[in-house]
């Protein structure tokens, strides 16, 4: 019998110069028009929209591969609660479609168990909803509500109980379960999402710094709300505070691609490092700074390739900031004004608020200890802690304790397929500890992005076949490479196949 031509049509290197060539230019069309116009949430998703179509038309890859871009869209944009079209946000966007072209592909026969640690956190937040429809708050103590925030917003004006627990368990469970289902169908993907979320986060932090100084043309650019020079800056961002959580949890990730052998992930980890740091400066917000310092030092210890030089590089960094300090003596003084870490009088106006937000969460503890008023006021206590008790009480501070405790646990196992990455987020996972006693920002995207990474790498390190195909990416011909940059080949890598089944043609 004579075997069926392949029937997939060729892409020759002519059609592909083309196409890269039209993509080029409408972009560069895009860009003009953005700097005329001043529409950029539209032109955003039209040039994206055709950029990925491009992309396909380029590789005729299929479909899930597509909703795997979008998932790495997703990644690239996780931070950018700024940017949106209307009240939809750009990440959103990607997010679903890429979910959707996603779902089709599901293999109920490998689907991997949802941990403990994420059903503690989002039943306890169910259980004790529940327990508050039974036995109400009455309205009364909610209208006596009084504290206000620093920037004099009554605590009592959120979204409803429902709404915030939609948000809260969509965050838990819908973002890191579609990062798992890129890695399901492309266990080599996690790199380049980690890399997007980074260059992301990146480029959030160089519009905040560009905007700090002056410079708002990737604010307008993006769509992004402008803010005077000289203000404490947030990006792409709402809040200053939230570009400081997208610095925290991107700067340990960084690292880790500044240790990769590859070029790109170098380039993405050893350009991400100073955008962050330069993020967190112009954000004037002191606990994502302290919370970083203490990520980079952990990652100093947990990553194997800093590990054993880490004296040089302690050398390297004190030498260098003891130059720049003995050159320009008044910068040290500047920093310590910009950052806030001296007293002065805006650190006394926040000091006074997140006493007055925490002396009230305190208050909604003591009088709802069991289940909490309500997990819409998870995020006003400005410690989360005291928020997770406010708002959901001991029934959701346990589940947020086994959450967290679980976390660091997955992370760990992960060290038998990757020494290297699970360390930069076990340094991240334990910095937010610190980091959650002066913020309570664990409802956001950025954050859950970060614990699908935690959960992908978990699964993986538990699945035969994706630990191969993670472990080979790196591995290829030279194992002690892969060795010392702290993932382990597995014995019989040579004896795998090369090629994933995604992108072999019928």
């Amino acid at each position: 019998m004579q075997r069926r031509r392949d029937m997939t049509p060729r892409i020759t290197p002519a059609t592909k110069a083309a196409t890269v060539s039209f993509v080029m230019v409408v972009l560069g069309m895009l860009l003009i028009l953005w700097s005329v116009l001043q529409t950029a949430q539209i032109w955003f998703v039209l040039s994206a929209l055709i950029a990925v179509g491009c992309l396909v038309v380029i590789s005729g890859v299929r479909m899930a591969v597509l909703g795997v871009v979008l998932i790495g869209l997703y990644c690239f944009t996780a931070s950018w609660d700024d940017v949106g079209i209307g009240p939809v946000g750009v990440r959103q966007l990607f997010l679903i479609f890429g979910g959707m072209l996603l779902a089709p592909t599901l293999d109920p026969r490998r689907l991997p168990p949802v941990p403990w640690w994420l059903h503690a956190y989002g039943v306890s937040a169910v259980v004790a909803s529940c327990f508050l429809l039974v036995f109400p708050i009455s309205e009364a103590y909610y209208n006596e509500r009084y504290a206000t925030s620093a920037v004099g917003t009554a605590l009592g004006e959120r979204p409803g109980q429902l709404s915030s627990l939609a948000s809260l368990l969509f965050n838990n469970y819908a973002i890191p379960g579609v990062i798992v289902l890129a890695c399901m169908l492309m266990p080599r993907a996690l790199r380049w999402l980690i890399a997007a979320y980074v260059a992301g986060a990146a480029l959030c932090c160089m519009a905040a710094i560009a905007g700090y100084y002056g410079q708002p043309i990737l604010l307008n650019l993006f769509g992004a709300v402008p803010y005077p020079s000289g203000v404490r800056a947030s990006g792409f961002t709402s809040h200053p505070l939230r570009l400081g959580t997208t610095g925290v949890m991107g700067m340990g990730l960084a690292c880790w691609l500044a240790l990769q052998p590859r070029l790109i992930f170098k380039l993405v980890g050893w350009g991400g490092v100073p955008l962050l740091l330069g993020g967190l400066y112009v954000s004037g917000s002191r606990g994502p700074i302290v919370a970083a310092v203490i990520v980079l030092v952990l990652c100093m210890f947990l990553l194997p390739t800093v590990r054993r030089r880490v004296h040089e590089v302690v050398a390297a960094v004190g030498v260098a900031v003891l130059a720049v300090l003995l050159a320009v003596p008044s910068l040290a003084e500047e920093v310590l004004q910009q950052t806030r870490l001296t007293s002065n009088s805006t650190t006394t106006v926040s000091d006074d608020g997140r006493r007055e937000v925490l002396a009230q969460g305190l208050h909604d503890f003591h009088n709802s200890p069991f289940f909490g008023i309500g997990v819409q006021f998870i995020a006003e206590a400005h410690t989360l802690y005291v928020g997770v008790l406010a708002g959901g009480g001991i029934i959701l501070g346990l589940g947020f304790v086994l959450f967290n405790v679980g976390s660091i646990r997955a992370a760990v196992q992960s060290l038998k397929l990757d020494r290297a990455l699970a360390g930069a987020l076990i340094a991240t996972l334990i910095g937010t500890l610190w980091y959650w006693t002066v913020a309570d920002l664990i409802q956001t995207k950025t954050v859950a992005t970060v614990f699908g990474f935690v959960l992908a790498l978990w699964w993986m390190s538990n699945d035969e076949d994706a630990s191969v195909e993670w472990r080979r990416d790196l591995i290829e011909d030279e194992p002690a490479l892969a060795e010392a940059d702290g993932v382990l080949p597995p014995a019989d890598w040579q004896a795998r196949p090369r090629t994933s089944a995604l992108w072999r043609r019928p």
